[in-house]
């Protein structure tokens, strides 16, 4: 037996799952609200991404995969380390400062599940090691060109860039100035 032909586009539906999570969370979004906001039926959510469970997971790792690949996009960049720096800088300064900013899927997740699901722990650790990857890259190209002090721990400074990402991913959620003091003092650090 043929079964219906899927009348959505799962990319598109992908994406409204992935602002739903990001806004709710994943325990607060009820498999309900999901069908309603993507615009499907229950059985044709399950039948297209499994359980609740499965579909945050792709959600999640879609995320990850766009805002991963522009930061490692722009840290890679031509030019110089520490302006392509600076530009990961500025763009997190400006988007805690949209009104509709929710934090990062990433950092909402850590905190939300991190600690209670192992298979999940791991995705966001080693998401947490690329990111950390792409930012000592550039720190290294900066140190190579005379831009960062050749006494800097290139390694230290990359984690401690991702975790002011994240940290400002949940500050800013309350209070947008911390973005422009973190960064400020960022900048005083690699000068």
């Amino acid at each position: 037996m043929i079964g219906r032909p899927r009348e959505f586009d799962r990319d598109a539906v992908l994406q409204k799952a992935i602002r739903l999570f990001w806004e709710n969370g994943f325990e607060a979004t009820g498999i309900a609200e999901l069908s309603e906001h993507l615009g499907i039926g229950r059985q044709s959510l399950y039948g297209t991404f499994g359980d609740k469970r499965t579909l945050f997971l792709e959600a999640l790792r879609q995320y990850s995969d766009d805002s991963i690949g522009w930061l490692t996009a722009t840290l890679d960049a031509p030019g110089s380390a520490v302006d392509n720096i600076n530009a990961v800088l500025d763009t997190w300064v400006a988007n805690s400062r949209k009104k509709d900013f929710c934090g990062c899927l990433m950092t909402n997740s850590i905190s939300e599940l991190g600690i209670r699901d192992p298979g999940l722990r791991k995705l966001l650790k080693r998401n947490l090691g690329k990111m950390s990857a792409a930012f000592e890259r550039a720190l290294d190209r900066g140190k190579a060109d005379g831009a960062i002090s050749p006494d800097t721990d290139t390694r230290a400074l990359a984690k401690m860039l991702v975790n002011t990402g994240q940290g400002l991913a949940v500050s800013a959620k309350v209070d947008s100035s911390y973005g422009s003091d973190v960064v400020k003092a960022i900048r005083d650090i690699m000068n």
